[in-house]
């Protein structure tokens, strides 16, 4: 099933253990992550991902002082095989959606989780629906 999530994206500090610091904070009020990656600049990283409380997570790491904004993707699942991803981005290319960004999560058990960031995400939706296995 293609899904919608808010995804929220966090400014933060370039330096050691900002992340870890960021992470404690959801872990101790145990809010699970279920997609993540982080992107640096010189003094400076954004932080992206996909929570089970975002609400929560959001109120908690403005309250550490983090910069946090939310934004639409997609989210859906692909089997751990070579070439699932392409078919994905295939699909999005044919129906001439940009993708900003993705990523993905391991695909322990058996499935991938897939994360996009398209241009249209309605339109995205829509060409990605009816692929492979747990959509």
């Amino acid at each position: 099933m293609v899904r919608r999530y808010r995804q929220l994206s966090a400014f933060v500090a370039n330096v050691p253990g900002t992340l870890a610091q960021m992470l404690k904070i959801l872990a101790k009020a145990k809010i699970n992550i279920f997609g993540m990656m982080v992107t640096d600049s010189i003094d400076h990283a954004v932080i992206r991902m996909v929570v089970g409380d975002t609400d929560k997570a959001v109120h908690l790491l403005g309250n550490h002082g983090v910069l946090v904004i939310e934004s639409e993707v997609l989210g859906f699942r692909l089997e751990d095989k070579p070439g699932a991803l392409y078919e994905a981005a295939r699909r999005l290319a044919a129906a001439k959606v940009n993708i900003a960004y993705t990523y993905a999560t391991d695909g322990t058990g058996g499935a991938v989780m897939a994360f996009v960031k398209p241009a249209n995400i309605a339109k995205a939706a829509k060409a990605l629906k009816g692929r492979g296995r747990g959509n």
